[in-house]
């Protein structure tokens, strides 16, 4: 069964689970010291389903045809909130928000800065309750806002 393609949305951070099939990828990852474990976030992706930029923690800046995304398998870290496709899971945390001052001044002042859990209420449109308040979030604030899943630990 072919596997889905990872999102491809600037900002969304993936890790990798395991190397893909492809031995001449997997030489070339690895000699870049792209390994298992490496998180890659995604800089810009090319119209057409062209090539995927992304940048590596060591400063390395690669791009791979999403065919190549396919073969690999990742674990989605971050993804910007425009990105989420479903409301499950309904509880997520700010990771960073990737706007400017302004940006940055306003989502304060609604409460919302890196590290606040919120749970997502909708997606048309947007909506998250922090604490007791409800907020809309529109599509081009939802797509500087990097969120994570919060991770149930039982």
């Amino acid at each position: 069964m072919p596997r889905s393609y990872p999102p491809t949305h600037p900002h969304t951070v993936l890790r990798i689970n395991v190397m893909g099939e492809d031995e001449v990828l997997n030489h070339r990852l690895m000699q870049m010291g792209i390994l298992p474990g490496t998180e890659l976030t995604v800089v810009r992706s090319g119209a057409f389903g062209g090539p995927v930029e992304l940048a590596a923690d060591l400063g390395q800046s690669i791009a791979m045809r999403k065919s190549d995304l396919q073969s690999i398998h990742w674990d989605v870290v971050a993804l910007p909130l425009s990105a989420v496709q479903r409301v499950s899971p309904p509880d997520w945390r700010v990771l960073r928000l990737a706007g400017g001052r302004r940006f940055q001044q306003h989502f304060r002042q609604m409460g919302i800065v890196a590290g606040v859990e919120f749970t997502l209420m909708g997606l048309a449109p947007i909506r998250i309750r922090i604490a007791s308040t409800s907020v809309h979030v529109g599509r081009g604030e939802a797509e500087r806002l990097i969120v994570e899943p919060v991770r149930v630990t039982t």
